[in-house]
């Protein structure tokens, strides 16, 4: 068995950091660029570099060419000539959009359609970028915080009771639970959600901030550009999620989550399938996959 240097290969993004992944990497970023992930894997989006006997190639063109050397026998017989999994490191400094990833057949199903309708893979139009499923699951780096399924309804109640305007949700949530409300939320009409909005932003201009264990403290920073964001709701709808630095938890395909605060490793299904229901600039879906 031989063993071969790999490069990964960082992801820019706006919600990231500017000082860990740098930091881990030996750059000093004096252009103050935001490093939000790094990727190690074959994925075709941003596959590693693997320096070979033949020289540096992309690793997913590598197994591609040469799978029995890269992946052994076993891992093909069971995955195909395919590196099955993803490994990232992410520095989140705001919050990401929320977000569930498909089961196998959302995403079969979802990118055959996608190409039926013509859809260049880096078209903006497209959710599903692959037909791969995307299970993941996290080790903290540092303290971190996540929005992370659904909250039971009687917390839910409590958390909208907050807001006396909210009421006719907390009719919404008696009659059909915590799942359909959301989903009805992100049906509704702009326009009905920023009226919901503004006497949830009157009351949080006057209240203290109870902490990160509470959800007015991560809606509080996300005022301004999101002000009108129907994901805000999230953070009443969710479970609020405090991880110590090296506790784990695992996200299935198809549940509702939304990366907060902190630092992480993640392991995942090879995959970049992202469907999004708020907390976004991208394209997100009111037809989420979620449990």
């Amino acid at each position: 068995m031989s063993a071969f240097p790999l490069h990964g290969l960082a992801q820019h993004y706006a919600w990231g950091g500017r000082r860990f992944i740098p930091g881990m990497l030996g750059l000093d970023n004096a252009e103050q660029q935001r490093f939000a992930e790094w990727w190690l894997g074959a994925h075709e989006d941003a596959p590693s570099v693997i320096e070979t006997p033949l020289g540096p190639q992309p690793l997913h063109y590598a197994i591609a060419h040469q799978a029995p050397a890269f992946l052994g026998e076993a891992l093909i017989r069971r995955h195909g000539r395919r590196l099955p999994f993803l490994l990232k490191v992410l520095d989140v400094d705001a919050p990401l959009s929320i977000q569930a990833h498909p089961d196998e057949a959302q995403a079969r199903a979802g990118f055959a359609r996608e190409n039926a309708a013509g859809l260049a893979i880096d078209d903006a139009r497209r959710n599903y970028r692959d037909p791969y499923p995307k299970p993941e699951m996290m080790v903290a780096l540092s303290p971190f915080w996540l929005l992370h399924g659904m909250r039971p309804d009687a917390q839910i109640d409590a958390l909208l009771a907050r807001q006396p305007a909210w009421t006719p949700l907390r009719e919404g949530l008696a009659r059909e639970g915590g799942a359909a409300l959301y989903r009805r939320l992100l049906r509704l009409p702009q326009a009905e959600i920023a009226a919901l909005l503004r006497p949830l932003w009157r009351r949080l201009e006057t209240g203290d901030d109870a902490g990160p264990d509470d959800p007015d403290h991560w809606t509080r920073r996300l005022a301004g550009g999101r002000a009108e964001d129907r994901g805000i709701f999230g953070c009443y709808l969710l479970n609020l999620v405090g991880l110590r630095p090296a506790e784990a938890i695992f996200q299935p395909a198809r549940l509702p989550h939304a990366y907060l605060h902190g630092r992480n490793i993640e392991l995942m299904a090879n995959s970049d399938n992202v469907l999004r229901a708020g907390l976004t600039d991208k394209r997100w879906t009111w037809r989420p996959c979620w449990r």
